[in-house]
């Protein structure tokens, strides 16, 4: 139904209802006109209530139609516009939601709602300003809309303890208000996003208070479980942590995000079948989630199925290129013994990291076993001046060994064998069977007395 076409009809009957009222035959003439005109303007409300239960179930594009069919009704219902664009935030749709929340402000200036929706579209697109700006403004309409401080706390991730204090400011209205049963999801993400932000802190046991909060509030909303999932597993309560994502899934069946948690924790209970299991699952689910190819690919390299690692590194790499994605298949090309490959990775590591100290060791490493001696000296030297301000990283198994190679050939024994040494640690540590035996085997080569 087209707007022009609803308003014409909901015109007609309204003056058709009028004639009729005022003419000798009122009770038996205007009554039905009026109780079908009262169904034409109940049409797009109907369809608002279809796009809020599906929003509630996930169930976003079927959302966004329902909304949009509520646009089709009526063009000018700001409502519609503001939800849609709720919606399509939620599919990632951030230029789309801007443009819905482009017309709700237009309709309805007061729409804090839809202020809100853009400052987030506004964030995810990197345009922080503009993000702040109409947070600050949701704010200034609605001091109480919890949504806007969820928002104003993604600008101050980069400021944890700020960012910590717009989610208290956000829970703090949320437990203040009598309507929680009638917003259960809503203001269970407050507490899912304080618990995120809790244990990326430390505060494991606020991270897991907050979570129970979420759940107490809603049940049925899955992301909770997974948070408190994180938390339990470092906590040392595996058991619980596999439960919650089991929870999860009975939730959320169709979503990746479960496989993708549970497939982290099996694969650091060394669980390695399993794991692999759930991030295929994931990736069956969701064929372009960047993190469940990076997981498989890193239990694909801790049981030396390197051709397989280097495959999911190259999705990762296809669906969101980054520094650690071609660091790690340069690595895994180098472990392969794909010399030249691993040189391309690298390389690119250093285009968009040129302070990246295990880029350079490993680098070194490769040309040092193309024949480019000289080279390779460069990198290790380029890399000893960086070494202090800018350390590896302390669970890169890969450059403490790629580090000890270049000190064994730099001379410096006793500085190799220590990297060794803690390359071992960590491949013990993470189960990573394929480089310990590389390690093993140059601690064998060149320390031979200790083996």
């Amino acid at each position: 139904m087209q707007p022009s076409i609803y308003n014409l009809i909901v015109f007609f009957l309204l003056g058709l209802s009028i004639v009729l009222f005022f003419s000798p035959s009122f009770q038996i003439g205007a009554a039905p006109i009026l109780i079908l005109l009262w169904i034409v303007l109940s049409v797009p409300a109907y369809y608002i209530r279809k796009g809020n239960t599906r929003y509630s179930a996930r169930d976003y594009a079927g959302a966004i139609v329902a909304y949009t069919q509520a646009i089709r009704c009526q063009a000018n219902h700001s409502l519609a516009y503001s939800l849609r664009a709720m919606a399509r935030l939620s599919v990632s749709d951030f230029k789309g939601a801007i443009d819905d929340c482009n017309i709700a402000i237009r309709l309805n200036p007061k729409d804090a709602d839809a202020y809100s929706n853009r400052g987030q579209a506004y964030y995810f697109l990197g345009e922080q300003e503009h993000s702040l700006e109409n947070l600050n403004r949701a704010i200034e309409l609605n001091p109480k809309l919890a949504e806007a401080y969820l928002g104003r706390s993604l600008l101050k991730l980069e400021k944890p303890q700020l960012a910590l204090l717009e989610l208290d400011k956000a829970v703090r209205i949320v437990e203040s208000k009598s309507d929680r049963e009638q917003h259960q999801i809503g203001y269970a993400k407050m507490y899912s996003a304080r618990s995120t932000l809790r244990f990326s802190l430390g505060d494991d046991r606020g991270a897991i208070a907050d979570a129970q909060r979420g759940i107490e509030l809603a049940p049925n909303y899955a992301n909770t479980y997974l948070c408190r999932a994180d938390a339990r597993f470092k906590l040392g309560d595996f058991d619980g942590a596999i439960a919650d994502c089991n929870d999860a899934l009975k939730l959320e069946p169709e979503w990746d995000e479960p496989y993708v948690h549970r497939g982290k924790l099996n694969r650091n209970l060394r669980r390695y079948e399993e794991a692999i299991q759930d991030l295929s699952h994931a990736i069956q689910i969701q064929p372009n989630n960047d993190v469940a190819y990076l997981y498989r690919a890193s239990v694909y390299c801790y049981l030396a199925r390197l051709e397989l690692a280097i495959e999911d590194f190259t999705q990762v790499i296809q669906i969101k290129p980054n520094k650690n994605a071609y660091y790690n298949r340069g690595v895994a090309h180098y472990q392969f013994g794909n010399n030249n490959a691993a040189l391309d990775d690298l390389n690119k590591v250093i285009e968009l990291d040129k302070d990246n100290v295990s880029a350079y060791y490993n680098r070194g490493n490769v040309k040092y076993d193309l024949g480019d001696e000289s080279e390779a000296f460069e990198d290790y030297e380029r890399a000893k001046t960086i070494d202090k301000p800018e350390p590896i990283v302390a669970e890169d198994e890969h450059g403490f060994y790629g580090r000890g190679i270049a000190f064994v050939r730099l001379g410096h024994l006793t500085e190799a064998r220590r990297d060794f040494q803690k390359a071992a640690d960590l491949c013990a540590e993470h189960g990573n069977r394929s480089l310990s035996e590389k390690v093993q085997e140059v601690v064998d080569r060149f320390f031979p007395d200790e083996s």
